[in-house]
C-alpha cells in the first residue's frame, strides 16, 4: 500500500494478535507412526535470527509433520551475531542470520572480531570445507511505535481508539536514532503528516521520542543501518554496523537509548514506554499491539511494511541480485518498494562429514535430514510467508538456493543422490484445440524409498495450457498432466520442473508440434482460350513455417486442362506463410474444376483440398 507524499490515504491492514515474543522456538507435534521413511531420527539444532523466528515456528512444525515426526527442529532465536558465532563453534548445525557472511569470507570474521574465535576449530578454516549460505526469507523491517492513549478529557476531538499511521522518512528515522529529533511533533514529522489535526499535533508535542535498539548483535540492526547509509543526507557513521550481522557492541547507537534483546525484546520495550520507537519484523509489532509507520521510499512514496512492498523491492533489484545474490535490497527503486526490506540467510557447511554437531556424531542420515530441511524451507515453507507478514522468495532466488543446497556433500558425495527426470507424452504432435497426456517420472539413487518433498510444475513457452499445472510427487515419482494446445500452429516446449529435493532438482523438456493450417487457391485469369497457357494458379498455406508440396488435379469437367507440373514445392514468404504456383493450359472447351491438396508437414496438418472452377473457351 502506498500514497504520494502529499497525501496520507493509507489502508491499514486487519490487526490480529500473535504470540511471537520468544527467545527459542521448539516444534512439538503429536506422535504418529512413520513408514518407509528415508529420514533419520534426529533433533536438528539450529539458531540465530530473531526476525525469522515467527516463520521458523511454522517451518519446524511443517517439516516435522512431513517426516512423520522422525525429525524435529530445536531453533534458538539468539540473534544473528550469536547465531553465526554458535554455528561456527558447531553448536548449531544450521545458522540463521539477517546479514550474509561477507564476500571475502570467514577470515574477515575473525580478523575484525565480528565473531569470537571458535573453540572447536570448525571445518572450512584452513581446510577443504566451504561455507554455503542460502537466502531463506524475505521480510520488511517495520518501524513501530507507541504513542499511548490521549486523555479524552484533555483532547476530546481525538478519536478513540486513536491509531494513527504516521509517515516517516529515512532522514527522520536516522535523526531519531542519533537523538537529534526528540519530540513527536517536530516540524519534520508534521511536514510529512499533513493529515494530523491540531489536537493530535498538540498531544504529540507532549511525548518525547524514545529510540529503542537491539542490545545484542543483530541482522535487523544491519538492515536498518544499511538503510541509513543509503540516505543522501546520512548524518551517522554506520559502517561498523554493516560488516556482519550487525555489531556485537552496537557502538554506533548513542548511549542512553532504550534497548531490548532480540526483536521480541525491542517490541516489548516499545510497548511498555509511551513515546518509544523501535524496529523489527512486522508480526512482532502486531503481536505487541504496536503501530507501524509508512516509510518513504526512493521514489518518494510512503509504503507500509507489508509483503507486497518487500516483494517489489526484491523485484526492483533483480538485475543486481543476478550478479550478486548477497546484495542488499534496502532503498530499492520503484514506487511500490518498501525501503527497509531484507533477505535473511541460512548457513551450512558444504562437507557434512566433518566434526560433530551439538555434541553428537554426525552421520550421513543426519546430514540428509539437514539438507532436506533447507530444501523444505525454500520450497514448501514459503507458503507460510504472507500470513506472518513475510514475502515469499522470488522464483529466481529459489532456483539459486536449490542449486547451492545441491552442493552439500557427505563423504564427498551428494547427500540425496542425483535424480533424473524422464518426460514422455502420448504424441509429439497434436491438432490445435486437442490434447495429449504427458508423464514426468523422477528417479534417484535411493529410489524407490525416496519421499519427494515438493511439486512438479508444468510450463510451456507456447500458448497451450495444462489440466494440472502442478502436482505433488507421489512415492512412485510419477506426475501426470494433459497438455491442451493453443489456437495457433507452432512448435512448443513442454517442460516439467521438479522444485526439490535438493540434488533431485531437475527440469525435463519435450517439443510438441501444434498442427493447424489454412489453404487458399487463386487462379488468374479464370477464363482462357483452348491451347493458351495464360492461367496461373497460386496456393498459399498459412501455418507455422509451412513446408512440403501441393498436388494439382482435375476434379470435374466437362472441360479439361493440363498443368505445367503436377506438384509444386512451397516457398516460404514469412514465418507463417508459404506459397507456390503452376501454369494451367486449357485442352477442351467447358467449365473445369481443378483441385489443390496440401500434404502437410511436421508442424502443419493437411487441411481440406481447395477447388477452383476455370472456364475454357474455343
Amino acid at each position: 500500500m502506498l500514497n504520494e507524499r502529499s497525501k496520507v490515504k493509507i489502508l491499514i491492514p486487519t490487526i490480529f494478535a500473535l504470540a511471537l515474543f520468544m527467545l527459542s522456538v521448539v516444534a512439538f507435534v503429536p506422535t504418529v507412526e512413520a513408514t518407509s521413511s528415508p529420514y533419520t531420527s534426529l533433533t536438528l539444532s539450529a539458531g540465530g535470527s530473531t526476525l525469522i523466528a515467527p516463520q521458523m515456528a511454522d517451518w519446524a512444525l511443517g517439516f516435522q509433520a512431513l517426516t512423520g515426526n522422525v525429525v524435529s527442529v530445536n531453533y534458538q532465536a539468539v540473534g544473528s551475531t550469536t547465531g553465526t558465532d554458535d554455528f561456527l563453534n558447531q553448536i548449531f548445525t544450521i545458522g540463521f542470520s539477517d546479514a550474509p557472511v561477507p564476500a571475502n569470507g570467514l577470515a574477515t570474521l575473525y580478523a575484525n572480531g565480528s565473531v569470537s574465535s571458535p573453540t572447536n576449530s570448525p571445518p572450512g578454516l584452513g581446510g577443504n570445507d566451504q561455507l554455503i549460505q542460502i537466502i531463506d526469507g524475505l521480510a520488511p523491517v517495520s518501524i513501530f511505535y507507541n504513542l499511548g492513549t490521549p486523555s479524552h478529557a484533555t483532547y476530546p476531538t481525538i478519536p478513540v481508539p486513536w491509531r494513527p499511521t504516521l509517515n516517516l522518512t529515512g532522514t527522520i528515522i536516522e535523526q531519531i536514532y542519533l537523538k537529534q529529533l526528540t519530540s513527536w511533533n517536530a516540524s519534520a514529522i508534521l511536514a510529512v503528516n499533513p493529515g494530523l489535526t491540531q489536537a493530535e499535533s498538540d498531544y504529540l508535542g507532549t511525548l518525547t521520542v524514545q529510540p529503542t535498539h537491539r542490545s545484542d548483535g543483530s541482522g535487523t540492526s544491519f538492515a536498518l543501518t544499511t538503510y541509513f547509509g543509503t540516505q543522501p543526507d546520512s548524518l551517522g557513521n554506520w559502517t561498523a554496523e554493516g560488516y556482519i550481522a550487525g555489531s556485537t557492541s552496537n557502538s554506533n547507537f548513542p548511549a542512553g537509548e532504550l534497548t531490548g534483546k532480540g526483536t521480541g525484546g525491542v517490541a516489548a520495550e516499545v510497548a511498555s514506554v509511551t513515546g518509544a520507537i523501535g524496529y523489527g519484523e512486522t508480526s512482532y509489532a502486531i503481536g505487541a499491539g504496536l503501530l507501524y509507520a509508512a516509510v518513504e521510499n526512493q521514489a518518494g512514496y510512503f509504503v507500509l511494511p507489508l509483503p507486497a512492498g518487500a516483494s517489489a523491492a526484491a523485484a526492483a533489484d533483480a538485475s543486481l541480485l543476478s550478479s550478486n545474490p548477497l546484495a542488499s535490497i534496502t532503498n530499492a527503486p520503484g514506487a511500490t518498494s518498501y525501503p527497509i526490506s531484507t533477505f535473511t540467510y541460512a548457513y551450512v557447511w558444504q562437507n557434512q562429514d566433518v566434526g560433530t554437531s551439538g555434541g553428537a556424531t554426525w552421520t550421513a542420515g543426519d546430514a540428509f535430514d539437514a539438507v532436506q530441511f533447507l530444501d523444505y524451507i525454500v520450497t514448501q515453507g514459503q507458503s507460510y510467508a504472507q500470513a506472518l507478514y513475510y514475502a515469499p522468495l522470488p522464483t529466481s532466488v529459489v532456483d539459486l538456493d536449490l542449486g547451492l543446497i545441491a552442493q552439500v556433500q557427505y563423504n564427498g558425495s551428494p547427500i540425496t543422490g542425483a535424480a533424473t527426470g524422464s518426460l514422455t507424452c502420448t504424441s509429439s504432435s497434436l491438432i490445435v484445440g486437442n490434447r495429449i497426456t504427458c508423464h514426468d517420472t523422477l528417479t534417484g539413487s535411493n529410489a524407490p524409498t525416496k519421499i519427494y518433498t515438493s511439486h512438479v510444475v508444468w510450463t510451456t513457452n507456447g500458448t497451450g495450457t495444462f489440466t494440472v499445472p502442478s502436482c505433488k510427487v507421489p512415492k512412485s515419482g510419477k506426475c501426470t498432466s494433459a497438455f491442451v494446445s493453443g489456437q495457433a500452429s507452432s512448435a512448443v516446449s513442454v517442460t516439467a520442473i521438479y522444485e526439490g529435493n535438493t540434488t533431485s532438482y531437475v527440469s525435463t523438456t519435450v517439443v510438441v508440434h501444434q498442427k493447424s493450417s489454412t489453404e487458399s487457391l487463386t487462379c488468374r485469369p479464370a477464363t482462357e482460350d483452348v491451347g493458351a497457357s495464360a492461367i496461373t494458379c497460386i496456393v498459399s498455406i498459412i501455418g507455422y513455417h509451412p513446408s512440403g508440396t501441393i498436388t494439382f488435379s482435375v476434379f470435374a469437367g466437362p472441360g479439361s486442362v493440363t498443368f505445367s507440373d503436377a506438384t509444386c514445392t512451397l516457398v516460404p514468404a514469412t514465418a507463417t506463410k508459404s506459397s507456390c504456383s503452376v501454369t494451367v493450359t486449357g485442352e477442351t472447351v467447358g467449365h473445369t474444376t481443378i483441385e489443390a491438396q496440401y500434404s502437410g508437414d511436421v508442424n502443419n496438418v493437411a487441411p481440406a483440398a481447395k477447388t477452383k472452377v476455370l472456364n475454357i473457351k474455343s
